[in-house]
C-alpha cells in the first residue's frame, strides 16, 4: 500500500467533531492554537515563570526528581507573589501578539487578493480616517 493510499484511508476513517462540520457548512475554517505555545496562551507564559521560579530555588531541579511537597510549597510562594498586575501584564503580552499576527495575516490577505477592498476583514482602521 502506498503512503498516499494510507493517508486517504486514514482521512476516511478519522472521526470529525461536529463543530468543524458546522463551521465548514457556514463557509468558515476552524483554526486551532498549538496547546503549549506561549505567544497566544497566557497561562503558558505564567507556567514558564513558575518553572523559572522553582529552578532558581531548587538547584537540583528535574521534574522527575522534585519532591512533590517542596514543589507544592514553592508553587504557593510563587503565586503569593504573582499579582493581578502580573497576570494583566501577561494577558496584555498575549493581546499584543494577537494583534501582531492579525496584522501579519491582513498583509498576506491583501497581497493575495485581486482588489484592495477589505473593509469586512479590516477592523475600520484605515489611514484615510486618521488625522
Amino acid at each position: 500500500m502506498l503512503k498516499a493510499e494510507l493517508d486517504s484511508l486514514i482521512k476516511r476513517h478519522k472521526s470529525r467533531y461536529q463543530i468543524y462540520e458546522i463551521i465548514a457548512y457556514v463557509g468558515h475554517c476552524a483554526i486551532r492554537l498549538s496547546p503549549y505555545h506561549p505567544d497566544l496562551n497566557s497561562k503558558e507564559l505564567v507556567w514558564a515563570f513558575l518553572k523559572q521560579y522553582v529552578t532558581a530555588r531548587y538547584v537540583d531541579f528535574n521534574f522527575k526528581n522534585v519532591d512533590k511537597i517542596i514543589f507544592h510549597i514553592l508553587c504557593e510562594k510563587f503565586f503569593c507573589t504573582f499579582s493581578k498586575k502580573d497576570w494583566r501584564k501577561q494577558c496584555q503580552h498575549t493581546k499584543e501578539f494577537e494583534q501582531f499576527y492579525m496584522d501579519k495575516e491582513l498583509v498576506r490577505f491583501r497581497a493575495n487578493s485581486d482588489d484592495n477592498t477589505v473593509e469586512d476583514f479590516d477592523e475600520g482602521s484605515s489611514s484615510e480616517e486618521d488625522p
